[in-house]
């Protein structure tokens, strides 16, 4: 697809897909407003920073009522799940690994970018994230419902159905290149 071995989809690790895909737009989307964002820093002079939160984790991120329409982050889904008695659905196995960032983390690294030091942020694109807190999907269920089991009032909630297998991410790197 591409001639640049880097960015050729059937041999890098970023893989985007085709953007007229749901699952695809949302990513694509912010990195093409990334480069435009970056592109007028470089051509016009716009002062800018940008950051990308990384799976952060903490209270009120989101909620339940959320992950029941399939609008929540990884946690509380499983959380969600968990309560509910429903089975947690792993995408290709959970193997799928992730680093979780605690949101007060987040906040902090968010207010050291916006006293911007010694105007070290300018024109940079920042990522905050936290590399050493990372787990699979499958790891993090595993983590969830330990501590649920061992919760005082697990006994108010249904027994967990089972962790579901689930293929749909190894054939839909298939089928979106058909």
């Amino acid at each position: 697809m591409c001639s640049d071995k880097y960015f050729d989809e059937d041999h890098s690790n970023l893989i985007v897909g085709p953007v007229n895909k749901p699952r695809w737009i949302y990513s694509v989307s912010k990195q093409l407003l990334d480069r435009v964002i970056w592109a007028y820093g470089e051509k016009e002079g716009l002062q800018f920073t940008l950051f990308r939160p990384f799976n952060w984790m903490g209270p009120r991120l989101d909620n339940l009522n959320a992950a029941r329409i399939g609008s929540s982050r990884a946690i509380t889904q499983l959380i969600l799940n968990l309560v509910e008695g429903s089975p947690i659905k792993l995408i290709d196995g959970g193997k799928q690994k992730r680093c979780f960032t605690d949101i007060r983390d987040g906040i902090e690294a968010l207010y050291r970018i916006i006293e911007n030091a010694g105007n070290r942020c300018d024109g940079e694109i920042i990522n905050i994230g936290n590399p050493e807190n990372e787990a699979s999907i499958e790891e993090l269920g595993e983590m969830l419902l330990a501590s649920f089991e061992k919760h005082p009032l697990r006994h108010y909630f249904p027994r967990l159905r089972a962790f579901v297998l689930s293929k749909v991410a190894a054939t839909m790197a298939k089928d979106i290149r058909t």
